[in-house]
């Protein structure tokens, strides 16, 4: 087995969207779904926020 240097790359920043519900699978993630199309497809995007 050969053993590497790590090797440093460099990358663009993330943004990141984080979002939670409770409840169950059925009923949470058709709601998540439906924020997430909403955001995505706002022009103005980044500037809404979601409870």
């Amino acid at each position: 087995m050969t053993v590497a240097e790590p090797t440093i790359k460099e990358i663009e920043p993330l943004s990141i969207l984080s979002i939670r519900e409770k409840g169950t699978f059925e009923e949470v993630i058709p709601q998540l779904i439906g924020i997430l199309c909403t955001y995505f497809s706002s022009p103005q995007r980044g500037e809404k926020r979601f409870p």
